[in-house]
């Protein structure tokens, strides 16, 4: 983040208005994995919010949204992070630079081991 005086005001609005516009989630989790810790305090008040995207049926917003909770440490999650571990549809996430694809389940389990060391 280069001006992180920024952060708190619009961290909070990315996330307020991407998780309620349905063709803004996507990019709103990979904001939230992307800005990670940085971001815990606006993805803890909304945490209704951001937990409701496990709703979808959607393999890519699921993925997005397990890595994105992995980044931020967000323990909330965990029990929607354990529900997806025998999950095989492959998600592709662009992460520092490049993509990787990786099984559902194994992003969910790679997330549930960042909250715990965060722990």
């Amino acid at each position: 983040m280069n001006i992180p005086e920024i952060l708190a005001p619009y961290g909070s609005m990315m996330i307020a208005h991407s998780i309620e516009e349905p063709p803004l989630v996507k990019g709103g989790l990979w904001g939230i994995g992307r800005l990670g810790k940085m971001i815990t305090d606006a993805v803890d008040f909304f945490q209704d919010e951001v937990l409701s995207v496990f709703q979808s049926d959607d393999a890519e917003t699921l993925g997005l949204a397990v890595w994105a909770m992995g980044e931020v440490g967000f323990k909330p999650a965990m029990s929607f992070l354990e529900n997806l571990l025998g999950r095989s549809e492959p998600v592709r996430i662009y992460v520092k630079g490049d993509f990787f694809e990786k099984p559902l389940g194994y992003w969910a389990e790679e997330a549930m081991n960042k909250i715990a060391r965060s722990l």
